[in-house]
């Protein structure tokens, strides 16, 4: 059985790191990304994503900078995001040190630059963002930072994003963004039934509980956001508790865990 990720999810505007509540931001947690980053690659994370939010409707200028630096010393994987709308941009975000691309609205406004940078990088460095609120007893697909509500019913738009390049889903809950409340876990369940893809769980979890019910709803990574910032030694922590719950995860170096 493969080996559960453990992903922080790091969303900064203008090179400080925020707190997410239901994609409204209230809070700076961390003004310099690069030494947080470096805190989590002493804490055995497997991956990072790392999202540029920043308002207006642009990217942050200065946002491939803070790639090219983090990237530098970055011992895992490292996916960003934020803003993407073409080839162009991509290319400058992996020469920078990025090893996938997350794409969420591009999906939407010009489908077909998101499958040239499928098709020019791999499937594998594609991860589609899937932002979901639920309304109504349905599950709605949000883009534009959760702001423009998708036409296409959920299950479809999977299917969009798998036909145009995607390689990774990353399921977003909206309603439970922030909220410490756990994943949506029906959410997950629709997911992995229609689709092949690998998927990245995220919005809600803030306790080891909620990790282990997003990997028995079947999600093949876990992401955070919000947890990684309040607690020391979180990461190991989760994956000694995720452990001892006879989820298969990374656990090299563990001698170190504080109990």
């Amino acid at each position: 059985m493969l080996a559960v990720r453990l992903i922080p999810v790091i969303l900064v505007n203008e090179g400080r790191i925020i707190h997410s509540e239901q994609f409204n931001h209230p809070h700076v947690i961390h003004y310099d990304p690069s030494h947080f980053i470096e805190t989590l690659n002493r804490w055995a994370v497997d991956e990072i994503i790392f999202i540029d939010v920043t308002r207006g409707g642009h990217p942050d200028p200065k946002f491939i900078k803070y790639v090219e630096k983090l990237s530098s010393y970055c011992f895992v994987p490292l996916t960003v995001g934020g803003y993407i709308r073409d080839l162009s941009y991509a290319k400058e975000l992996i020469k920078s040190g990025a090893d996938k691309v997350c794409l969420n609205s591009l999906f939407e406004l010009d489908p077909d630059k998101a499958l040239s940078i499928s098709m020019h990088f791999g499937r594998q460095c594609v991860v589609a963002s899937i932002d979901v609120k639920e309304q109504g007893g349905e599950y709605c697909v949000y883009t534009l930072a959760g702001k423009q509500k998708n036409k296409n019913q959920l299950q479809q738009w999977v299917e969009q994003v798998e036909k145009f390049g995607a390689g990774e889903i990353l399921i977003n809950s909206i309603d439970r963004d922030g909220m410490q409340v756990g994943y949506d876990l029906n959410l997950i369940k629709i997911i992995k039934k229609s689709t092949n893809l690998p998927v990245i769980a995220v919005g809600g979890a803030d306790q080891c509980k909620h990790l282990f019910e997003g990997w028995d709803a079947g999600a093949d990574a876990l992401a955070a956001a919000n947890v990684f910032h309040y607690k020391e030694h979180v990461a190991k922590k989760l994956k000694k508790c995720l452990s001892e719950k006879k989820v298969p995860v990374r656990i090299e170096n563990f001698q170190s865990i504080i109990n």
